[in-house]
């Protein structure tokens, strides 16, 4: 790796080993490990307190995680999810991009709630300059063994919904607002679910008026990600590992939220949601049961992007490693003169 040859040539203008000879000073040791200390603690100083930019910069098409959500005390399988960057495209009447995002849930009987394995899939619509939300859930897909509708705006393109602009697929035939009457064959059926989608979109954006599933990448620890209607805190910046790659990773903690907000009810968790640092997609999130213990944990099994193999030493540690290495040698060379 380039970081690997670069870090050899960068140490070995300092150390040169020759049968067990170290030609080193004490002030070069002090400068190595001066210079470590300094770039893990300066950058906290200079983040904190500061507002993240709000865009989806990182994202391209064909990013995605994978993963199980659970309840974490006893490890029982809610569902299965599948988060997916679905494609990028300009809207009309609207020079901004617009970002489409596919959460694919398969919830498992039980311990779901549901009496049968249902699949529940929603496609949420962001802004990439700004991450805000248009939709949350443009298309909604909600099906079992032997029942299935699906919901979705007449065209995905635009930028501004009304209650109109909406078609039904229940029974294998479409329906649009315009069919919906009472001497159709399903009206209450198509009632019940015109009512639940757009309470679903109105109630989310309530929540989330900025996109929970991403933000804007490489950002620092320290500072605030704004969701909308609340910010969290960016917490943590680390490697974790998932699958057989290891990734570095921003934590962001938002407090529990018990407010009404335009005439909404919002009830949620305190929550540290972990994206993946140079996209900004989430790579798994808890849900958290007090200050210490999480209640329900997602956790990712597979990223759409190659991580560090985890056979390899994480740069962070190699550096670290090598600078205590030469402060000890150094040391125990100072003692025998």
């Amino acid at each position: 790796m380039k970081i690997k040859r670069y870090l050899c040539k960068f140490t070995t203008k300092f150390i040169y080993f020759d049968k067990q000879y170290i030609d080193m000073n004490k002030s070069h040791a002090l400068f190595i490990i001066f210079v470590f200390a300094a770039a893990y603690a300066v950058s906290p100083v200079f983040a904190e307190h500061t507002l993240a930019p709000d865009n989806l910069n990182g994202l391209v098409v064909g990013d995605f995680v994978y993963g199980r959500y659970f309840y974490y005390l006893n490890h029982t399988t809610i569902a299965y999810i599948n988060i997916s960057v679905d494609d990028i495209w300009v809207a009309q009447n609207n020079p901004l991009e617009v970002v489409e995002i596919t959460v694919n849930r398969t919830f498992l009987p039980i311990s779901s709630g549901y009496p049968t394995e249902t699949k529940v899939i929603t496609t949420a619509l962001a802004f990439k300059t700004n991450r805000t939300v248009i939709m949350h859930a443009a298309r909604m897909i909600i099906a079992n063994a032997t029942y299935s509708v699906e919901l979705s705006v007449l065209d995905k393109h635009k930028t501004h919904y009304t209650d109109s602009d909406l078609k039904i697929k229940l029974h294998g035939e479409i329906f649009t607002v315009a069919d919906i009457q009472e001497n159709c064959s399903y009206y209450k059926e198509l009632s019940y679910w015109y009512n639940y989608y757009w309470n679903y979109n109105k109630k989310s954006l309530a929540t989330f008026n900025l996109l929970q599933w991403a933000i804007a990448p490489r950002i620092n620890y320290g500072t605030l990600v704004n969701y909308g209607h609340f910010n969290g805190t960016a917490v943590f910046a680390n490697d974790r590992i998932f699958g057989n790659y290891s990734y570095t990773t921003i934590s962001v903690f938002t407090p529990a939220i018990n407010t009404t907000i335009n005439n909404w009810f919002i009830t949620l968790p305190a929550t540290y949601f972990v994206y993946e640092y140079n996209s900004g997609l989430i790579i798994s999130w808890d849900e958290m049961l007090n200050t210490a213990h999480a209640f329900k944990r997602f956790h990712a099994e597979s990223f759409g992007r190659e991580g560090v193999p985890t056979t390899e030493i994480p740069f962070s540690f190699l550096g670290t490693f090598l600078a205590l290495m030469v402060a000890i040698v150094t040391l125990q060379k100072s003692k025998k003169v």
